[in-house]
């Protein structure tokens, strides 16, 4: 397939969620993604309505995995022509599931709050270019894997779905994750002692917590509770050690200014 029309299909994989729908999900994004490709393989004619159908069944997956899964799609239009629409009907089937429990749990539960908390973070040392750095630091994040995974689903074919699962998205999650919560809670930390009269020192004076502890300890604080949650600790459990971190914090500092 010409250079060309790939890059003009990887283009409109961007825009895959502009017609989203209840019915069918992104099904009407698909067909406009793959619509410049299968125009080449299949020229205008019943051929291309056919195969433009075959699309416009229900799709649902992660938007940034569209675009692996497009490439492959392509690859089999072009190797299978109208003789393989069941098997490019049943990968289409299989891969969108694949795409969706990779993707959720990396790119919306782990990498973009992370990606928040970093211009949380900017903002709050008085810039205005938080949400632009934020948004930069984001896109440097996932376009390469959209871009090359379009390539690399091209080139590969169905196998791509082994591709795809070496990349080991769920344990990166986790990472990312405890990456999250340990800056949260610094950033947390740094913030709370800002809010009252002296700053982090103030919790120096009173509880005796020394002030650059201070955000490491909120940070190990929230560790801890993440870690419960993690192994199926009942959400009491983890109010009642906020709970008990409070009133301790709040004894010391009693029996300092006592």
């Amino acid at each position: 397939m010409k250079n060309g029309t790939l890059a003009h299909v990887l283009a409109r994989s961007f825009f895959i969620q502009g017609s989203w729908n209840f019915e069918r999900m992104l099904n009407q994004g698909l067909a406009y993604s793959l619509l410049p490709g299968l125009r080449e393989i299949y020229g205008e004619g019943k051929e291309l309505d056919e195969s433009v159908k075959r699309y416009m069944e229900f799709f649902n997956t992660h938007p940034y995995l569209a675009a692996p899964m497009i490439g492959a799609m392509l690859r089999l239009e072009e190797e299978n022509g109208s003789g393989g629409a069941d098997e490019i009907r049943v990968f289409k089937q299989r891969i969108m599931g694949i795409g969706g429990a990779l993707g959720d749990p990396f790119y919306w539960k782990a990498l973009r709050p992370l990606m928040g908390l970093v211009g949380v973070a900017v903002a709050w040392l008085g810039s205005l270019w938080a949400p632009v750095v934020a948004l930069v630091v984001y896109n440097v994040a996932h376009l390469p894997l959209r871009i090359g995974g379009f390539v690399l689903g091209y080139r590969e074919g169905p196998n791509v779905v082994q591709r795809l699962r070496t990349l080991d998205l769920p344990s990166r999650a986790r990472g990312i994750k405890a990456l999250y919560y340990v800056a949260a809670g610094a950033l947390g930390g740094a913030w709370a002692g800002g809010l009252i009269g002296g700053g982090p020192e103030i919790f120096e004076q009173l509880a005796g917590i020394p002030a650059p502890l201070f955000p490491l300890a909120a940070s190990l604080l929230i560790l801890i509770c993440q870690g419960l949650m993690r192994k199926g600790g009942p959400v009491e459990s983890v109010l009642l050690l906020l709970t008990l971190a409070t009133l301790l914090t709040a004894y010391l500092a009693g029996a300092r200014a006592g």
